[in-house]
């Protein structure tokens, strides 16, 4: 009788080990779910910003009508862009909310670089995240000038 008694026991013990091994891996599972779907959620909202942001520049280069009207455009819409006149190049900074702030607080730069010819605005546009220094996108436009003058 002793003998099934501990039989008893030492199998309820093991169902129970098991038990908790299989809620200890699911645990695991959902957790790693919840991880990535978090990170996934975080790099589709740094994407979405840099979309827009090199979207909006894009918006309003195209609808300069010169060189200068553009950088003039730039200067005005985004007037905490720093730029550099001898290369024509603009840069924003942005902070984690993907609101515009100022260069020591930022999460993500957005690099702007203009050129032009007699018939073309180029636009060539990296946003970037200044912690991993790491591009998460990249925008190049060819704007026609003479399109614009004569409409």
């Amino acid at each position: 009788m002793n003998n099934q008694k501990k039989t008893g026991s030492s199998l309820f013990l093991t169902e129970l080990v098991i038990a908790i091994l299989f809620f200890a891996v699911a645990a695991t599972v959902c957790l790693q779910i919840i991880v990535r779907s978090h990170i996934l959620t975080r790099d589709s909202k740094e994407l979405n910003t840099a979309v827009s942001a090199c979207s909006s520049i894009s918006e309003l280069v195209s609808g300069a009508g010169s060189f200068e009207d553009a950088c003039r455009l730039i200067q005005e819409v985004f007037p905490t862009a720093e730029e550099e006149p001898e290369e024509t190049s603009f840069t924003l900074y942005y902070d984690k909310n993907g609101q515009m702030t100022d260069s020591g607080e930022c999460e993500n730069i957005q690099d702007i670089k203009l050129s032009h010819d007699e018939n073309f605005i180029y636009c060539s546009q990296k946003f970037t995240d200044s912690s991993k220094d790491e591009i998460i996108y990249e925008l190049e436009t060819v704007h026609h000038i003479k399109r614009r003058a004569v409409g």
